[in-house]
């Protein structure tokens, strides 16, 4: 664990996961209380932006530290049911955990999100119901990265996503393809419109799905943002993925 005396540090910084300033504040505070690898981690991973592409002396001495400490940093977050963390960091913390199931997520989530800077979740099985509590929950605005994974949600019904006032940073939104829908296919072509026209997610601009969408649907997602990417696309006389023979 951190030394005594870091509980300020960390509500701060979970309080405000895109800020840097306390991070940088946390990692003086480090040096001065015996966790100077701790400290230039987090300064190496806040600096990395800036840096050239490739490998160089601070790539190399971030990989390091991260080496020698990452079992001990690791244990600073809780051990729960139903969660999956992503044992990866950034700007010198942990930020994305999965939940196995949306339930889990409600259940802990007071926890999970004052025990790290959360930026990215990752939400698997969850019908509809559930997921509308999931994004009543305040915290999830502060999210920049959502997956969501064999999630039930119904054809006609993506408003629950695309409608949603609670995710203005969200900056990727990644989802499979969906329940109900024929052929692997992940998105219809007027839930494609409701997702470029929605005055809601002001801050996506990514939308990635393993499955297909047609070709309108792609030229409707495109006006607004700057990637899509799908499993596949479906033109239409041709045969979606995974049709049977004629």
């Amino acid at each position: 664990m951190p030394p005594p005396g870091f509980e300020p540090f960390l509500r701060a910084i979970c309080a405000d996961p895109e800020d840097d300033t306390v991070r940088l504040a946390y990692a003086d505070w480090l040096d001065e209380n015996g966790d100077p690898d701790r400290a230039e981690f987090i300064r190496l991973q806040v600096a990395a932006p800036q840096r050239p592409k490739g490998p160089d002396e601070r790539s190399a001495r971030e990989a390091i530290l991260w080496r020698d400490n990452v079992s001990r940093w690791n244990q600073e977050v809780p051990t729960l049911r139903g969660i999956d963390w992503a044992w990866e960091y950034r700007r010198g913390f942990l930020f994305q955990f999965s939940a196995v199931a949306g339930k889990w997520f409600l259940e802990h989530r007071a926890l999970l999100f004052a025990s790290a800077p959360i930026l990215s979740l990752v939400i698997n099985d969850a019908g509809q119901g559930t997921l509308e509590k999931v994004f009543a929950v305040p915290e999830i605005g502060q999210l920049t990265q959502l997956s969501l994974h064999n999630c039930r949600i119904s054809p006609g019904f993506f408003r629950v996503v695309s409608g949603c006032p609670q995710l203005p940073n969200l900056r990727e939104l990644r989802f499979d393809r969906r329940h109900g829908l024929p052929l692997r296919q992940s998105l219809t072509d007027g839930e494609a419109r409701e997702l470029a026209e929605t005055p809601m997610l002001p801050r996506l601009e990514i939308i990635s799905t393993d499955g297909w969408i047609s070709e309108d649907a792609e030229r409707l997602l495109l006006r607004r943002f700057r990637t899509v990417r799908s499993g596949h696309r479906y033109r239409p006389g041709v045969p979606p993925p995974g049709s049977p023979p004629p």
